[in-house]
Formats: structure tokens, C-alpha cells, sequence
């Protein structure tokens, strides 16, 4: 350090020296919370996602400000006469009768304020130059460095300090604003690194359960309850739980009821269950708005249709002429009658509220949904035409 670092300025902290890297530190947490957001996306979101995609968003939000100060705009005061402590300075002479005791000279205090803002902590790194840097107090809305200095040496010695002071800081800001943006260059790479070793690691542990031959069973409290669903065409020793509604309370699974024969589900139940498929599809979409958020109609459909093809073996349609276009069309026959549910022009509406989709509102404890209109009880309103069922 400089004399007036080592003797006349009395800031408590230090940003330049060689032993500092608070830049590193700051980015190494910044990776470290990268891979967390990679490790805390389920499954299927992470195989769903275009790695260069998620690590562009990614980086753009975790990115690093520079701190920036004003060194243009700095200040420079005298608060006032002070007794200086000047014992084993060089440069300062003492008489026989200070000799082992303090040497105290008159003098006066100066503080240098420059305005700043940002993370100003990250001064405290290492430039590439190296050096021990300089004294400075650091404070939320600048810098500031304090001197005490005797009268007895020269103000041009003060004056010259200050102003290589304030040409090395603003050169070893811009040096450190330069780092940080290499850093920040280097973010999406580390993000896509992420995702894509995340893919790899959920791929290779699905193929290594699937190449076993043993029984592999769940942990309980993993699984997820499925009701009892209609059935196309059911065999004769289908059978199936059934479901019991108790007078004024929500509908309740007799758990202890002793199996029934599957019987043939009337139009509205069929209309019910396929409402409610679909508003289980639209929770999901809910929880993974990165893969939905910005998908078209057309995806959107497609995600639904495979949805209800798994529970009713196919029958679901896209794009089909039933009397009129059908955006989904659900036909199921029954072995006495056909029963066709067409959900005819039924366009599921889009909202966006903080970046969340909601393709669904709760209404009186169930799901509605958002097309056209709705009646009373939650469920959109419908028409019969003959044997099939639509939604306007």
C-alpha cells in the first residue's frame, strides 16, 4: 500500500487487493442456483423443455449487475480540526521529549464521497493487474474514504493521493464491469450444460428401469388415486367401485362398498367425467407454464386429446366434422345405443394473470370451464342434438 493507506486514511474496509474475489464468489453462487433450478423441475418438464431455450431465461434472470460509481461526481470535505496521532509515521520529525511517547500533530480530517449503486461488495475482488488495493468504507448509496492528516505534511501530497485515488478506482471499476460481463456471457452455457446433463440422467435411469424384469413397485405414498372410469364396450365381468353423494356435502367414495357391475353411465355422468379429465389437464398445464405458457391452440389440443384417448381407448378426435366443425370431438357408444359428446367450437380460453396460465376458475368446488358461457352450477352450457351432446 501507498503511505496514506498505511498511516493517514482510517476507512475500515479495502476493495482491489490481490487476496479478494467477491466476484467469484458472487458467480459460483449464481452456477450453484442454476443447477438447483435444473434439479427442481420434475421429470417431464425437464425432458419437455429446449435446453438453449431455458438456459436463455435462465441467464437473463440470474444475471449479475455491475456496481457502478460515480468517481466523476465525487466530493471532497473537510469535517473539521483534529489532534493526529503521527507516532513512527516517516516523514515526521519528533523532539527528545516525545521519544518513547505519542507524537501528536495538529491536522484535519477529509472525507472523499462518490455516489454509487449496485452490489458495491463486489469491489472487493482482485483486479487482474493485482495490487493491495485501497481503503474505502462501502456503503449502500456510495463509496467514501476518510483521511487525517497533519498539517505538518504538504496539502499537495493530499491532493495528489485523492487524485490517483480516483483515477485507479474508476479504472479498476471498469476492469471488474468487463469481468462480470464475461461471467454473465457464460451463464446460458452453464444452463443448457445443466438441463441437458438432467435430461441425459432422467433418460438413462428410465432405461435402466425398463431393461428390469422384476416387479417394480412404487412407495405407497407416491401413488396417485385414480377413480373408477366408464368404460367403451365393458366385458361382462367388468366391475367397478361405486360412488355415493351424501346429502349436503361434497361427493364421497364409499371405500368399504363391496364391487358392483360397471353399469352403463348416463349422458350427463359421460359429460361430467370428460369435464373433469379435462380439468385435470388443465392443472397440469397450470404447474408447467414454462412448456404451456406460450404454446399454440394446436399443441394445446394435442396434449388433451392424448389425454382422453387414455381413457377412452381412442375415441377422441381433433378437427372432426360432427354437424358443424369440432375442435375435440369424444364419441363413446354404448352396446344398446350410440352416445356420441361432442364438445363442438369448444375453444378453452387462455388466461394469462402474473404469467400464470388459467385455462380453469374453481366455481363452487368444481372446475368450470371457460367457454362461451356457463350455467349456474359451474359446468359450460349445452345442447342436445339428437344422441350427441355439445358444448357451446
Amino acid at each position: 500500500m501507498d503511505f496514506p493507506d498505511d498511516y493517514a486514511v482510517t476507512s475500515g474496509d479495502r476493495i482491489f487487493h490481490h487476496t479478494q474475489n467477491a466476484v467469484g464468489a458472487c458467480f459460483a453462487a449464481v452456477h450453484h442456483r442454476i443447477q438447483e433450478s435444473a434439479k427442481a423441475l420434475t421429470d417431464d418438464d425437464a425432458l419437455a423443455l429446449n435446453p438453449e431455450e431455458w438456459a436463455h431465461e435462465i441467464a437473463a434472470e440470474f444475471s449479475v449487475t455491475a456496481p457502478t460509481v460515480d468517481a466523476g461526481n465525487h466530493s471532497f470535505e473537510q469535517e473539521g480540526r483534529i489532534e493526529v496521532n503521527c507516532t513512527g509515521w516517516p516523514g515526521i520529525s519528533f523532539s527528545m521529549t516525545e521519544m518513547g511517547g505519542p507524537v501528536i500533530r495538529a491536522g484535519h480530517r477529509f472525507r472523499v464521497t462518490m455516489p454509487g449503486t449496485g452490489a458495491l461488495t463486489l469491489l472487493k475482488s482482485r483486479l487482474p493487474r493485482g495490487g493491495s488495493g485501497y481503503k474505502v468504507d462501502i456503503h449502500s448509496t456510495g463509496i467514501t474514504r476518510v483521511y487525517e492528516w497533519p498539517r505538518v505534511l504538504p496539502a499537495t501530497q493530499l491532493q495528489a493521493d485523492v487524485d490517483k485515488f480516483l483515477a485507479n478506482f474508476t479504472a479498476g471499476a471498469d476492469e471488474l464491469s468487463e469481468q462480470i460481463a464475461r461471467q454473465n456471457g457464460m451463464l446460458a452455457d452453464v444452463a443448457s450444460k445443466a438441463l441437458a446433463n438432467r435430461q441425459t440422467e432422467i433418460r438413462e435411469s428410465r432405461a435402466y428401469l425398463g431393461d428390469l424384469r422384476l416387479k417394480v413397485t412404487r412407495d405407497p405414498a407416491a401413488d396417485t388415486l385414480i377413480p373408477a372410469l366408464p368404460m367403451r364396450n365393458p366385458g361382462p365381468g367388468a366391475v367397478a367401485q361405486t360412488r355415493t353423494r351424501q346429502p349436503g356435502t361434497t361427493e364421497a367414495r364409499d371405500a368399504t362398498a363391496a364391487p358392483a357391475r360397471l353399469d352403463q353411465p348416463t349422458l350427463d355422468q359421460f359429460y361430467d367425467h370428460v369435464v373433469t379429465v379435462l380439468g385435470a389437464v388443465m392443472v397440469g398445464f397450470e404447474r408447467s407454464p414454462r412448456r404451456f405458457a406460450k404454446a399454440a391452440e394446436e399443441t394445446l389440443r394435442d396434449f388433451m386429446l392424448v389425454t382422453l384417448n387414455s381413457h377412452y381407448q381412442g375415441a377422441a378426435t381433433g378437427e372432426t366434422f360432427n354437424g358443424g366443425g369440432s375442435d375435440c370431438r369424444v364419441r363413446w357408444a354404448a352396446p344398446r345405443r350410440a352416445a356420441r359428446a361432442a364438445l363442438a367450437r369448444h375453444r378453452l380460453e387462455w388466461i394469462r394473470a402474473n404469467n400464470q396460465p388459467r385455462a380453469f376458475r374453481r366455481s363452487r368446488g368444481r372446475h368450470q370451464v371457460r367457454a362461451g358461457s356457463a350455467r349456474a352450477d359451474g359446468r359450460p352450457s349445452c345442447r342436445r342434438t339428437g344422441p350427441a351432446l355439445s358444448a357451446r
